[in-house]
Parts: C-alpha cells; structure tokens; sequence
C-alpha cells in the first residue's frame, strides 16, 4: 500500500470513530452503505463500489 492510501485511510477510519459510523455492502442494491449510531440504525446507500464518488455523494447532500 502506498503512503497517499495510507493517509487516506487513516483519515476515513477517523471520521467513521468521530461519527460512530461505519461503511458495508449490501446485495439488495449492490451499493456501499454508510452506517451511522449507536446501533448502526440508520444508514444511506453511497453509491456502487464502481461509480461512487464524492461528486454523488455532495450530491446527495446538497438535495437534503
């Protein structure tokens, strides 16, 4: 793994333990879920493992 993957993943494993949060699969939709609370209780598909990304996912915010 290179030094720019690590970091990266340094950094989502902070936001995921700042927010109680964590991020899964799910073959209902084929997407990436993103977990949220104490009990993982709410959740929100973040897109495909294959077209994912933050531009979707400003997106996403943006119409809430």
């Amino acid at each position: 793994m290179n030094h720019q993957m690590n970091e990266f993943l340094k950094d989502l494993a902070d936001v995921l333990e700042k927010h109680n949060a964590g991020l899964g699969y799910t073959t209902s939709d084929d997407g990436v879920h993103a977990y949220v609370g104490e009990n993982w209780d709410g959740s929100v598909s973040i897109g495909w493992p294959m077209c994912g990304n933050v531009k979707e996912i400003r997106k996403m915010i943006s119409e809430d």
